[in-house]
């Protein structure tokens, strides 16, 4: 609700997965020695890029860059570089919902590496 009530227009609300990683990830930070980080994770200088953003910036929860890039939580993003992940996190939201991208991160992964949750295990049990 906004003051005067009413629901706010869906036109002002901010979508999902809205971000253009492929700026964010070549701007150049001062904070980081005007390197990209990009450049920085691709370098293995850095393993992964966090981005903590305001409530509904648009961020994915995680998103894996690079060239065998594959769905964790979103769609991968091919660049021209090794694997890493980006999250995407909220500073409004408690530490433990932080967390939990993380698990959930986790849980992707291993889902592409082992499979889903309903493989059926294959080894006899012998008592």
């Amino acid at each position: 609700m906004r003051e005067g009530g009413g629901p706010v227009p869906l036109a002002l609300c901010r979508f999902p997965d809205a971000v253009d990683y492929d700026q964010l990830l070549d701007m150049p930070l001062a904070a980081l020695g005007n390197k990209t980080p990009h450049e920085m994770a691709s370098s293995g200088e850095v393993d992964e890029v966090v981005y903590w953003g305001f409530p509904y910036a648009g961020f994915a929860e995680s998103k894996m860059v690079g060239w065998t890039a594959y769905d964790c939580n979103s769609s991968g993003l091919i660049r021209d570089s090794r694997l890493y992940v980006m999250m995407g996190l909220s500073y409004q939201r408690d530490s433990e919902f932080a967390l939990e991208s993380f698990i959930h991160r986790s849980e992707a992964i291993l889902t592409h590496v082992y499979g889903g949750h309903e493989r059926v295990c294959r080894i006899p049990v012998v008592f």
